[in-house]
């Protein structure tokens, strides 16, 4: 939000592509001009970081970050297209003077890598978000086997208590835990 306001506040700034009173060649022009007409592919950069914060929401739905994530895309996008058209065809005149006629525009270009990186980040999430719930069935499953060999053992005792005489049950019963560590050392 704070990206896009900031995006947004930028846009009276630029003159018109055909005003004679900015030159674009000269360098006291480019360091009047702000700090979102010098670079403005940073303002994508932020929105990249801001999905990627949105990836590491851990308590959340995959659908509650997809439609956070399909949000940030595509209101950077609609800015950085639509919005922001004369910053970015300034940026890419003054940055590619040489490579004007054989490139894509700057603001095609930024509004593909978000989405491409809002798509894998969105595969990431999911891939995690399965990762954490197998483990914690995993972690259920262990506690449940845990507890079906204690009720074992548990009956175990007691049958050995009520066959043998008192003194040989405490003797087996007291031996049992030297005869489980032997198996594993083997």
């Amino acid at each position: 939000m704070a990206d896009l306001l900031d995006m947004l506040s930028c846009i009276p700034r630029v003159p018109d592509s055909g005003s004679t009173t900015v030159a674009i060649s000269s360098s006291s022009s480019q360091s009047r001009l702000g700090g979102c007409l010098n670079n403005p592919k940073y303002y994508s950069f932020i929105a990249v970081l801001a999905l990627i914060a949105t990836t590491m929401l851990v308590q959340v739905s995959h659908m509650v970050k997809l439609t956070l994530m399909l949000l940030i895309t595509a209101t950077t996008g609609i800015v950085n297209i639509y919005s922001w058209k004369d910053i970015f065809e300034r940026y890419d005149m003054v940055r590619f003077q040489e490579y004007s006629s054989d490139m894509v525009p700057s603001k095609f270009t930024m509004t593909v890598m978000i989405f491409i990186m809002m798509v894998s980040l969105y595969y990431f999430s999911r891939h995690v978000e399965k990762l954490a719930r197998t483990l914690f069935l995993w972690k259920i499953e262990v506690h449940e086997q845990k507890e079906k060999v204690y009720e074992m053992r548990r009956w175990n005792e007691a049958l050995v208590t009520n066959m043998l005489p008192e003194h040989v049950a405490r003797h087996f019963l007291g031996s049992k835990k030297r005869d489980e560590v032997r198996p594993s050392k083997l």
